[in-house]
């Protein structure tokens, strides 16, 4: 079938999009993804068409009060969204791939997957990545946000003839939010099989946060935590983020010579580069529904890298943890807390969890996972 994948970001950067994209395209679909510019990592195989991000100034600086005005009168949510120019460029550039199938990640795409899928008369997948409508716990988010959102998903979802998301909770939040006929289908966040040697710990012990620099990791108490770790062990934070927040943990980590901050990599060397490492940390703050089922991308290429894992224990993470002895987890993300589970480790109890983390990774790995999407896909073809 011919399939339109669609994406509010960089394809290439995407890794979920990009695994959707080589497992349609391995099985003989053809594959059209549409997404912004700017990519840093190398393109897919498969078509991408990308959409400049060139937003109207006006449309940007009324946002805010758009928003505010869902809260009253929820058709401003439409009104507000079409604004957009990438969103109508994005519904035009769908409707032109002629798809058979329009693929919508995350919920702000799936109002131009439901508008290109009426025009063309096909079925629309939903994928959800994350709780949409508690995507974020800064206060701003809170106040303009979850109405527009709970608008364009509720408003949607519906349509759509399939509804997939990465974790179990998540998928029960969905089923009762939008009292969805039925439940959605978890396709994980796993990463495709790599093969990577075992490597002993040794005098010293990295511990490695791999991911996005932003506010609700938890990556300023992670570093508050450092000073309370045994000499052994120090901390490599590897990603980008938001710059001021950056430098707000460059200063927190000026001094100390047990913090290094390595530079990002593309999405397709992750596993490499996080293999340097022993352990792989995730300081995430349970604030809400969403943090509480985070299954994120990085547990799973921590463990395909071969790592001991150190996480929070928030229930679904805690739960691929303990299945596999992967490693520790930790019950909230204070710094003393933290300190403890990384102290817990030593280089017997890393070196058996970097053993069972390899033993696991074919497992935890996309080969697995993607049998799921491509029977979805062979029940739409049908």
């Amino acid at each position: 079938m011919r399939v339109c994948l669609l994406v509010v970001g960089p394809v290439a950067d995407d890794p979920r999009v990009r695994r959707q994209g080589d497992a349609l395209a391995g099985a003989g679909h053809d594959v059209t993804a549409i997404g912004l510019e700017g990519a840093t990592s190398p393109g897919p195989a498969w078509k991408v068409v990308t959409v400049p991000r060139r937003r109207d100034r006006l449309a940007v600086a009324t946002l805010g009060l758009r928003l505010l005005g869902v809260r009253v009168a929820p058709w401003l949510a439409d009104r507000a969204y079409w604004s957009f120019n990438e969103h109508r460029r994005m519904l035009d550039a769908a409707v032109a791939t002629g798809a058979e199938v329009v693929h919508a990640n995350d919920w702000d795409t799936l109002p131009v997957a439901a508008a290109a899928a009426e025009r063309l008369g096909a079925p629309v997948l939903y994928d959800s990545h994350e709780l949409a409508v508690e995507e974020s716990d800064r206060r701003l988010w809170r106040l303009l946000f979850p109405a527009y959102v709970r608008r364009l998903e509720g408003r949607s979802i519906h349509v759509a003839a399939v509804v997939t998301t990465v974790a179990n909770g998540i998928a029960d939040a969905l089923m009762a939010q939008y009292r969805l006929r039925e439940r959605p289908t978890v396709i994980r966040n796993t990463p495709p099989y790599q093969e990577v040697a075992f490597r002993e710990p040794g005098e010293r012990i990295t511990v490695l946060y791999q991911g996005l620099l932003n506010p609700d990791k938890g990556l300023d108490r992670l570093i508050a935590s450092v000073d309370q770790w045994h000499p052994e062990f120090r901390l490599v934070l590897r990603g980008y983020g938001i710059p001021r927040y950056e430098a707000h943990l460059r200063s927190l980590a000026s001094g100390n010579p047990r913090i290094e901050f390595a530079p990002s990599v593309p999405m397709t060397e992750m596993v490499t580069a996080a293999s340097t490492a022993d352990i792989g940390i995730h300081p995430l703050p349970a604030v809400n529904r969403q943090t509480r089922y985070a299954l994120p991308n990085k547990l799973f290429e921590y463990a395909m890298a071969g790592l001991a894992l150190c996480v929070s224990g928030a229930p679904e993470m805690k739960r691929v943890v303990d299945e596999h002895a992967l490693g520790v987890t930790f019950p909230d993300a204070e710094p003393a807390t933290i300190a403890a589970a990384v102290n817990s480790l030593d280089r017997v109890s890393i070196a058996t969890y970097k053993r069972n983390a390899l033993a696991a990774a074919r497992v935890l790995s996309w080969e697995q996972e993607q049998t799921k999407l491509l029977e979805i896909y062979e029940r739409l073809a049908g």
